[in-house]
């Protein structure tokens, strides 16, 4: 059964993640992606939105010198890659 909800609720509980400056483990996001019961198509776009975002979020981590939190964000963006590669197999 498709949640159309589901999409949005992450979306703002990332946008809350970055507004509140909790450095939370984004790989759960990744996963919890993966395994919504959606389309492949939508779950490609989210993961490529999702490398977006934590490349954006690992550039100002950078610049702010937080290295465990870039270490956290480069973690799961790996593993949002290995998945869309997966996906689009």
């Amino acid at each position: 059964m498709h949640n159309s909800n589901r999409p949005s609720t992450i979306i703002i509980l990332r946008i809350s993640k970055i507004k509140f400056g909790i450095a939370m483990n984004r790989e759960n996001e990744v996963i919890e992606i993966f395994l919504m019961d959606i389309s492949k198509k939508e779950k490609c776009k989210l993961l490529q939105d999702f490398l977006l975002d934590c490349k954006n979020e690992m550039e100002a981590q950078d610049q702010n010198m937080h290295p465990e939190v870039h270490h956290n964000l480069s973690q799961a963006y790996q593993l949002a890659q290995n998945y869309l590669r997966k996906l689009e197999e």
